[in-house]
């Protein structure tokens, strides 16, 4: 009796470890494509084909210290990103991004999963709504603070608005900011988002990765990216930009996986318990 109770103890905790893992894995790692055609930057509302084959990555994590929403829903985002050479796209989606909301992303180039920023190449980079458009307003946490004007200005952005939903497009080219620097297949690269929205009494935050906001002060707790070595090639886009029954940085892949190891877990519990009771 003993001997049955303490496997049927075992098996959860073992099972209930591996589902635990394979959630946060998905969580944390997305492999990008590499760019075959260059993304056009015009912030239509369906993303340029040329994202077709990438991962809709989401971005409706609350931070833990902020103001409790009744509907988080009303406050979340989706991005799309591709790499080619030394540049990274992004095509984000915000919902109810207005004026002087501004959002930050936070880079770690070499993935050295250092333990603060100024170190390597880890850097942030600020986004502001202002008049009317979102554009670069601030780069900080760099190691190369002399060339970060330059930087900016060579960014590409372009916004509009649809609905209640803003499209910010832009192209980030690192080339610029460290002499010489460019991406490989198979390359990681550390990355995170926080969007702030200012609501009445007060600012709601949100991320893909990191709830906890660590990785504002602390790269280490950046997500990853791998860069893929497929080119994409160019297909129709959808017509939605989110699905609102995935994770944020999830493949509909990664949560079959997660599902059927929850249920085989349970099963193989219930077998277990029948077998104690027998």
């Amino acid at each position: 009796m003993r001997k049955n109770l303490f496997l049927l103890i075992f098996t959860i905790i073992f099972l209930f470890s591996f589902c635990v893992s394979a959630s946060a894995d998905s969580l944390l790692v997305n492999t990008i494509s590499h760019a075959g055609k260059i993304p056009v930057i015009d912030a239509e509302s369906v993303p340029d084909g040329v994202y077709g084959e990438t991962v809709v990555m989401y971005i409706r994590n609350p931070l833990l210290d902020d103001i409790p929403l009744e509907d988080l829903s009303e406050f979340s985002g989706s991005f799309y990103t591709v790499w080619d050479e030394g540049k990274l796209y992004f095509h984000f989606a915000l919902k109810n991004f207005s004026e002087e909301d501004r959002f930050v992303l936070y880079f770690d180039l070499d993935d050295s999963n250092d333990t603060e920023y100024s170190k390597t190449k880890t850097l942030s980079v600020e986004f502001l709504y202002e008049e009317g458009i979102v554009k670069p307003s601030f780069v900080g946490d760099c190691e190369v603070s002399a060339t970060t004007e330059s930087f900016i200005e060579s960014i590409e952005t372009v916004s509009s608005v649809s609905g209640n939903t803003c499209i910010v497009e832009t192209v980030l080219d690192f080339s610029t900011l460290y002499e010489g620097f460019s991406f490989t297949s198979g390359k990681r690269v550390g990355f995170d988002i926080v969007v702030s929205d200012k609501i009445e009494g007060g600012v709601v935050r949100y991320s893909w990765n990191d709830d906890t906001g660590v990785m504002m002060i602390n790269p280490d707790s950046l997500g990853t990216f791998v860069l893929g070595t497929q080119t994409v090639t160019e297909v129709e886009p959808e017509e939605e930009i989110e699905k609102e029954d995935s994770n944020p940085g999830t493949s509909d892949s990664d949560i079959y996986v997660y599902v059927i190891s929850c249920l085989c877990a349970a099963a193989l519990s219930v077998a277990t318990l029948r077998k104690i009771q027998a």
